[in-house]
């Protein structure tokens, strides 16, 4: 391409002749260097006033960006798998051994799994039993696995306060295979959350029967206080908007 080589003198005489002959007819013309635009634009817009005298800016601050850190955590059993989605009934990528450090990315909402890479740049779910942090769940943003069947619901107390720490056991209906069986447990506001592969479907049944000593709804000496209600039979897959709740009875 061809460079213009104009000289600012030849650009004020051009202006001002246009000027005095009215409106100019706009002919297309190569863009002009980077280095004259800025002077050819003050030219064109002067007037008789001067120009104000240039003053020093006084900067704006950056604005405060929130550094992310990875947070680490060591494998605490002999063998771990890493598995392909955030429960005990998904595929196993691989098998990894105790001691081997991996770097937590995000957990599901009630942070019962944790999606991580492995040392081997491997990335999939492991189960937060099995790993030791070295910083707080706390600082592990949450996220909603993508591409599997999402089963949620709520365990409250006899007063209608979200129950805190309490398992929630799923398998097929009509079997006591635990192979086939996942378990979520409540967080702080009573939720819990199953996630299954997404080709699964059919009658499975569904309800609480376990609980921690640390959950809000034991007595003071670490007992449940109440009962667990029967479990309830759902149709898989089960629809998004649908919450499935549970009241413990006194």
């Amino acid at each position: 391409m061809r460079r213009l080589s104009v000289s600012i003198p030849a650009i004020l005489l051009t202006l001002l002749l246009a000027a005095c002959a009215g409106k100019p007819t706009v002919t297309p013309t190569v863009q002009p260097t980077a280095t004259t635009l800025p002077f050819i634009a003050l030219i064109a817009t002067a007037t008789a006033t001067p120009l104000p005298e240039q003053t020093t800016a006084v900067p704006t601050p950056a604005p405060t960006v929130a550094t992310y850190q990875i947070t680490r955590a060591t494998i605490n059993i002999e063998a771990l798998y890493l598995r392909e989605g955030p429960g005990f009934l998904f595929d196993q990528y691989d098998v990894y051994p105790k001691g081997q450090k991996v770097d937590v990315i995000a957990q599901e909402p009630d942070g019962d799994w944790f999606f991580v890479q492995t040392a081997d740049l491997n990335s999939g779910w492991m189960n937060k039993n099995y790993l030791d942090l070295e910083g707080s769940i706390s600082n592990i943003p949450a996220t909603m696995p993508l591409g599997v069947l999402v089963i949620k619901g709520h365990v409250y107390m006899p007063n209608h306060v979200p129950a805190n720490k309490i398992s929630v056991t799923i398998m097929p209906a009509g079997t006591n295979d635990t192979t086939r069986q996942d378990v979520a447990n409540t967080n702080d506001r009573g939720e819990w959350y199953i996630f299954l592969p997404a080709s699964f479907e059919g009658s499975w049944t569904i309800g609480p029967n376990g609980y921690s000593p640390e959950s809000n709804a034991t007595n003071g000496t670490g007992s449940l206080a109440g009962s667990f209600p029967e479990p309830q039979t759902i149709t898989v897959p089960v629809s998004a908007d649908t919450w499935i709740d549970f009241y413990m009875t006194p």
